[in-house]
């Protein structure tokens, strides 16, 4: 019987060397002479590493023009106007990281706009593998590669910090396209200066942190860099001054954009006499042109005399995406979709589309870029380009692209027209059954308010087998955990409902929207899409906004319109019965007994919403209700209170959080949930500073009455169950917020649940929340929660290390993916003990026992 071979290997010498490749490869390309990694096991070798210019193709071609390198020297040649080199000691220097929007066509308005100031300006070296290794070592592990390098980035100038050099870290926000569109970058570049302060440790005084908010006249550029000015140098930059500077700035920024597209005009018309085809690189500049985000694709290109001509070269198209792809508000989004269809229209021009591993927005943008492929019918080539030390790998499919576009050359120029798509009417939706997706008690609540308009309304079967079926067929794992549950869900419903009845005829789904930067804005756009592949395409959806206030403006139903009001009660009463459910359940000495008086008033409070009841009914209805919860019988005890907050969907959504509340209690805690109705506070507070601020006075003026009367509901409707309720009382989130922004530590101007876990892990932190500890939940890959966390870490980690004990702030971070994890039972072990330590510190702050870590 013969032993196993591979166990020989432990007795054979090991070896490890680096050699360049033509020392080590007899029939070597000679086109860069890689270093490669050499590994010596026994009498084999093994060659790993090298970013092969050649690819894995065999013979010698003549090169075509790199065309990404011409960029880059347009853009190295500019800044060379304005910069000194990074190692040149200067009196008072602004370093900049040469990352992110640097590369998406701002970075010589930036380098520009500092110079003019009077600074020395300095731009950090291209991405290498020592930038990347700094990036790994500091950035959150679900940042994407990109996020990852700009810490690298940012890491390398702080070694080159001397005197009073400041380092810029710009939170770049968004950019206005007229009329009226207002378009987001991605939360994390969105935050980033903060989140690389934060994980660098970088003081608040050398760091300059301007929101930016592009071409937008609402919101003047001088202003936004002049209140950062201000933070750190006082009064020393007059407004005129800073107003120059930004305008000779943009000069200059136009200057080199008009030399980028006049070199790119004569490229494309060379390319097109020649008859040549055109490779369209698709991305973000951050992939595209930085050579270890984009492991140098465009080098196999070149080498294989292949025409790789970055999007950016192209004049910016202007096309309407109204009908091609709804409501993309990411900025880059748009470009790179607006890229896609200036290809298609090209005879001759192949997309090849650059993106990165976890990029939150291309999750969904490639939906979008898959279905105008399918469309017109043209052959697109998708890399992923995350640092790899070698891209062979990558040579192999460009070839075979190469080979498929010669067996089927585009010659015909496809109509926007046959690329556009129309959606079913929203009117006759009461006489369809509406499908409301579940999302805790709340989607009752929404529920039972339409059938008081006298809509036929329904909350949806959630996570059933067929929904996971759905789910895990649409849904990929880039893309977000809510997501997966409504794709599920309504495709699960309308399936079920096809047995008896035609639900094209006879049904419709609520799922509301938002503008951004979140990726729930476009899960109605994808859903729609996904829906008309399944033979649902007459099946409205309706989905009121968010960045509207959720003022009904698609619909003319004034009996829908005027049910806002009795949803916002229904919901903010669904809170308060769900609080004194947890406030009771823990300590019930007839197990079992607060579920049935909840269930019970739960239940009522539909029959009652149904009636579109008045706020004194409701009021007079709570105060029933509490005398019950306060008939339950209970121990005369309290366990430590733990604040379970952060994305909506989880943390409401029982299945998606592996049913925590009931972990926690088992555990011997006592749960705030972090109510459904703080996410209407939240969202009316921002529209009303945004109407104002963008000169929108009539929904200013809506907003702001409806905040009034939001407030007064509140304060009704929660003084019945005041007593019941204490040390439970609903915090305003806004409230913490401003605070974040006052003490330097988040930027308020990224819209979303971010800065909502921030503000409140910070108000944590500073003695705000009388809680023993947070519980932080997200689905895996969720963007703002892992802003969220990239951000609070830091903070909890000076906190600590500040504190007389380490354990003095416990907080968890949840994060919940595709499978359960079989280890949040012992986490959640672990998190209750740290909570009893600060309770009983926070009674006898001389007596606080062993900390767990």
């Amino acid at each position: 019987m013969g032993s196993f071979k591979g166990l020989e290997v432990a007795d054979s010498q090991f070896e490890r060397r680096t050699s360049n490749c033509s020392e080590e490869v007899c029939n070597s390309c000679g086109a860069r002479d890689c270093l490669l990694n050499v590994f010596q096991l026994g009498e084999d070798t093994v060659l790993v590493g090298g970013l092969c210019p050649k690819g894995n193709t065999a013979g010698k071609t003549d090169k075509a023009p790199n065309y990404v390198t011409a960029y880059k020297n347009i853009l190295n040649r500019k800044l060379g106007e304005i910069t000194v080199p990074l190692n040149e000691q200067s009196g008072e220097k602004v370093l900049i990281p040469r990352s992110l929007t640097f590369l998406n066509e701002t970075g010589v308005f930036q380098t520009a706009l500092y110079h003019h100031l009077g600074f020395d300006v300095s731009v950090s070296p291209e991405s290498d593998d020592e930038i990347a290794d700094l990036g790994r070592k500091h950035a959150h592990p679900e940042s994407c590669f990109p996020v990852i390098l700009a810490h690298g980035h940012a890491a390398h100038l702080a070694r080159h910090l001397n005197g009073k050099d400041k380092i810029l870290l710009a939170n770049s926000i968004g950019s206005f396209e007229p009329p009226n569109n207002r378009m987001k970058f991605c939360p994390y570049v969105a935050g980033i200066g903060h989140l690389i302060r934060g994980s660098l440790g970088l003081d608040e005084n050398t760091t300059l942190l301007p929101d930016l908010k592009y071409n937008d006249p609402a919101y003047p550029m001088d202003e936004s860099i002049g209140k950062d000015l201000r933070r750190v140098f006082g009064k020393r930059f007059k407004k005129r001054q800073i107003k120059e500077a930004v305008g000779r700035a943009n000069e200059m920024q136009q200057g080199f954009l008009e030399d980028v597209r006049q070199k790119g005009e004569r490229i494309l018309e060379t390319l097109i006499s020649n008859e040549e085809d055109i490779f369209l690189g698709v991305g973000r500049g951050y992939t595209l042109l930085d050579p270890k985000a984009s492991s140098r694709v465009d080098e196999l290109f070149a080498n294989s005399g292949l025409h790789f001509m970055p999007m950016f070269f192209l004049e910016p198209d202007k096309t309407d995406l109204t009908d091609i792809a709804r409501n993309m508000y990411w900025l880059q989004g748009t470009s790179m979709i607006r890229a896609n269809l200036k290809a298609v229209q090209q005879p001759g021009m192949y997309v090849v589309r650059a993106t990165n591993f976890n990029c939150g927005p291309d999750s969904l943008i490639l939906m979008h870029e898959q279905q105008l492929a399918e469309k017109t019918n043209n052959p697109r080539l998708q890399l992923e380009t995350d640092g790899h030390n070698s891209n062979a790998q990558f040579g192999t499919r460009i070839s075979a692209f190469n080979e498929v576009i010669k067996q089927r050359k585009s010659e015909i120029k496809i109509p926007l027209e046959q690329i556009k798509s129309r959606l079913p009417k929203l009117n006759g939706l009461k006489d369809r059954k509406l499908g409301i997706p579940y999302m805790g008690p709340s989607s009752s609540v929404v529920a039972a308010t339409l059938r008081s308009a006298d809509f036929d309304a329904e909350v949806m079967p959630t996570r059933t087998e067929l929904s996971q079926e759905f789910a895990e067929t649409y849904v990929t794992t880039n893309t977000c955990k809510p997501f997966a549950f409504q794709v599920g869900d309504h495709l699960a419903w309308l399936t079920n409902l096809r047995e008896s009845q035609d639900p094209n005829e006879t049904a419709a789904v609520l799922l509301p929207r938002a503008k951004g930067p979140c990726r729930f804005g476009q899960y109605s756009v994808i859903l729609r899409n996904i829906l008309d592949r399944e033979g649902f395409d007459k099946v409205p959806i309706f989905d009121p906004g968010s960045e509207a206030d959720y003022q009904v403006d698609t619909l003319d139903d004034n009996a829908l319109k005027q049910r806002a009001a009795t949803v916002y009660k229904g919901v903010f009463s669904s809170d308060v019965l769900h609080s004194a459910l947890l406030r009771t359940r823990p300590y019930e000495t007839t197990p079992g007994r607060a579920e049935e008086v909840y269930g019970e008033a739960q239940q009522g409070l539909i029959s009652l919403i149904e009636t579109n009841p008045s706020l004194k009914q409701v009021k007079k209805f709570l105060e029933q209700k509490a005398q019950d919860f306060a008939g339950i019988e209970r121990i005369d005890e309290r366990f430590p209170r733990v604040l379970m907050m952060g994305e909506i969907f989880v943390r409401c959504h029982e299945a998606a959080n592996q049913d925590s509340v009931k972990m926690l209690e088992q555990h011997g805690l006592e749960v705030i949930l972090d109510p459904t109705s703080a996410w209407f506070d939240y969202v009316n507070e921002n529209s009303v500073k945004r109407f104002k601020n963008e000169g929108q006075w009539k929904n200013f003026a809506t907003s702001a009455i409806k905040r009034v009367y939001m407030k007064a509901v509140a304060k009704t409707l929660y003084k019945p169950f005041s007593e019941i309720l204490a040390g439970r009382e609903f915090h305003n989130p806004f409230s913490h917020i401003r605070q974040l922004e006052r003490d330097v530590i988040f930027t308020p101007e990224l819209e979303g649940e971010s800065p909502v876990s921030i503000g409140t892990v910070y108000a944590f932190i500073n003695g705000e929340l009388d809680v023993d500890g947070i519980y932080h939940v997200g689905p895996l890959g969720c963007m703002q929660e892992t802003v969220a966390t990239s951000r609070t870490q830091p903070l909890l980690r000076d906190a600590r290390g500040n504190a007389y004990d380490k354990e003095i702030f416990p907080v968890m971070d949840a994060v919940f993916g595709e499978s359960e994890q079989p280890n949040l039972d012992s986490q959640i072990a672990l998190f209750a003990e740290n909570c009893r330590i600060r309770s009983t510190y926070k009674s006898d702050p001389g007596g606080i026992p062993e900390v767990n870590s």
